[in-house]
């Protein structure tokens, strides 16, 4: 069973509450009132602000394998200690990239076997959220991996223009995804009442 699903018929009453909408940035924004009332700042653990090592790391060779989705000259490279902590000078990371090809097995080689950290915004503001959302077709298989990957915060957070990932999804695919943050949405609400709880303890 998907981590994104519920067992239970019963809807929380914001949930209930937001099934009204049709626009997905402003569903989203209502089923996450408590973090979408306030600007998200993005900090050093979030933006990725470009080393010269990571700016190295960020190498003609990885970016192919990343553009031709090959799992194993990823996996060879990374057996060779291969750092995959890299982004280019805009502060895009191989995430991002991965992420806006759409290439859902090379997405969870990065997160799953090579570690890299998802909670990531390039110098714009944009999250891996915002490239998945600009693809010019819904993929909601790769949306359900990240959001188990990342903070429920990044699903409302703004780049520097003030637009959320959803905010970049085409209209005729509303629908779509709003069917998708209908299916998810109980979830998603546990995922951040956890997410908080832990944040008021370590504050």
């Amino acid at each position: 069973m998907s981590l994104l699903t519920t067992t239970s018929n019963a809807m929380p009453n914001t949930v209930k509450a937001a099934a009204d909408i049709k626009i997905p940035a402003a569903y989203i924004k209502s089923l996450l009132p408590e973090l979408a009332g306030r600007k998200r700042k993005r900090s050093t653990a979030s933006r990725t602000t470009p080393s010269q090592e990571m700016m190295d790391n960020y190498d003609n060779e990885s970016v192919r394998a990343i553009r031709a989705n090959d799992i194993d000259t990823l996996r060879k490279l990374l057996e060779e200690d291969k750092s995959f902590d890299a982004c280019n000078r805009n502060g895009e990371t191989l995430l991002h990239l991965a992420c806006r090809r759409g290439d859902l097995d090379t997405v969870k080689f990065l997160i799953h076997e090579a570690g890299i950290q998802a909670d990531v915004q390039d110098d714009m503001g944009r999250t891996i959220l915002h490239d998945v959302c600009w693809r010019p077709t819904p993929n909601t298989e790769m949306m359900e991996t990240l959001i188990r990957a990342v903070s429920p915060e990044l699903l409302v957070a703004e780049d520097v223009r003030g637009h959320t990932c959803f905010d970049y999804c085409r209209k005729v695919h509303w629908g779509e995804w709003l069917e998708f943050l209908h299916s998810c949405s109980p979830a998603i609400k546990r995922r951040a009442k956890l997410v908080q709880s832990i944040t008021c303890a370590l504050e």
